[in-house]
């Protein structure tokens, strides 16, 4: 996986889907526009709305989480629709349900960050994997990358996998971040985290029900 390479590729079909096929270079003046590629431009177009309702989320500091929401309700019933037309010429089956399972667990987490804690903060990024993720690099890199461990090496390999990640935590100038995550290379700016977003994401200034109405509007 490599994020920045995908999230300059969505940023590709984005741009891609806002072409203008009826001026010029696309047609020449005084001549007819090409009905295929004008369909076909309007097919990436769309594709490319529901990709970057499904982004922007997690890349743009700046929104706020009721936004956070707007968008991914949006892409939740663009998808729905588009899935109920074309089903699985769309997206296949396992990435229909992926897709959908997130944006259901973020709203989900969201609605019960709200109950527990209301002045608390509500980071999108946090309801993902990275942090198991990175403590099982942690746990391989501690074995010298063998896979073939026992029980007992598995939780002596843990144990140690928590220090070091308690030392990047305590020390992060120390760690430099893993490059495929790195948003550098393609937005200029770090690895998102909770202390770079700007935007207002405290769960108590987010009304749910009203982000998941103005998605659906926004869809439509």
């Amino acid at each position: 996986q490599d994020v920045p390479h995908a999230v300059e590729l969505i940023h590709a079909v984005v741009q891609l889907g806002q072409i203008d096929t009826t001026k010029p270079p696309y047609t020449r003046p005084g001549q007819i526009p090409d009905v295929d590629t004008i369909i076909d431009i309007k097919a990436i177009s769309l594709l490319g709305t529901n990709l970057q309702n499904l982004l922007e989320p997690f890349v743009n500091p700046s929104l706020s989480l009721t936004e956070q929401i707007c968008h991914l309700s949006t892409a939740a019933h663009l998808l729905v629709s588009f899935y109920r037309i074309h089903r699985t010429a769309f997206l296949p089956n396992p990435l229909m349900y992926d897709t959908m399972t997130m944006i259901k667990n973020i709203i989900f987490c969201a609605a019960k960050q709200l109950r527990l804690d209301a002045g608390s903060s509500f980071f999108l990024p946090d309801v993902s994997t990275d942090a198991i993720e990175t403590l099982f690099a942690y746990v391989c890199m501690c074995g010298g990358h063998n896979s073939g461990i026992n029980y007992k090496q598995a939780i002596d390999r843990l144990c140690s996998a928590r220090d070091i990640s308690g030392v990047y935590t305590r020390n992060p100038d120390l760690h430099r971040g893993h490059r495929r995550l790195n948003l550098t290379r393609s937005e200029h700016i770090d690895h998102m985290n909770r202390d770079m977003w700007k935007g207002d994401i405290f769960v108590r200034n987010c009304n749910l029900q009203a982000a998941w109405f103005n998605g659906r509007k926004n869809a439509v």
